[in-house]
């Protein structure tokens, strides 16, 4: 199972955010319709939906919710793809068998990247998802 940018987001508790909008939200067609139809974000959390990239959102009907728009600079979106990557590749798991003896090991994307996922985290979440 490929890592999305929001699982990222998540787990560093960086989300780039530009703007905050609470209200009447909808979306149609992979877009928000309401109340952000010319946002400048290339990501959205949707409470209660998720986050998504802009003009892949799922269709809803008006609702009362938050919308957070969100800025991941590019920097930001190459390590989520090398972490997907990594995840498709590795699977998180490795055995070993020698015997009688046999160990499992479950290493995850974010002690496998914890380095690199270093500069990104914060103390405290901006989005309530």
């Amino acid at each position: 199972m490929a890592v999305s940018v929001g699982e990222v987001m998540a787990a560093t508790r960086c989300w780039f955010v530009l703007d905050t909008v609470s209200g009447q939200v909808a979306a149609e067609g992979g877009a928000l319709t309401a109340p952000l139809p010319d946002s400048r974000a290339t990501w959205f959390a949707v409470k209660g939906y998720g986050v998504y990239e802009a003009g892949s959102l799922p269709d809803f009907d008006e609702a009362d919710g938050t919308v957070w728009e969100l800025r991941p600079p590019e920097a930001f979106l190459r390590l989520c793809r090398d972490i997907s990557a990594w995840d498709d590749a590795h699977g998180g798991t490795v055995s070993e068998k020698l015997g009688d003896w046999s160990v499992t090991n479950a290493e995850s994307w974010r002690a496998a990247f914890a380095d690199r996922l270093g500069c990104w985290q914060r103390m405290f979440t901006e989005v309530a998802l």
